[in-house]
């Protein structure tokens, strides 16, 4: 894979959303609307639920 000068945007900006509030990073990539830089939100969610999927419940969660 050969990074590009997208791809190192889209990398920081998926960064930057798990650090700062999310207008400060709209506002600083310029994008026009919320709802671009909730993309990169999604795209962790994704992430989490996948590495929940796996994730196994302990049985001293259940009351008999």
């Amino acid at each position: 894979m050969e990074a590009t000068v997208h791809w190192l945007r889209h990398t920081g900006i998926s960064d930057d959303v798990k650090h700062r509030a999310k207008e400060h990073v709209r506002d600083d990539a310029g994008h026009s609307s919320s709802a671009i830089t909730d993309k990169y939100i999604d795209i962790e969610l994704k992430e989490r639920h996948a590495s929940a999927k796996s994730k196994s419940i302990s049985k001293t969660f259940y009351k008999k």
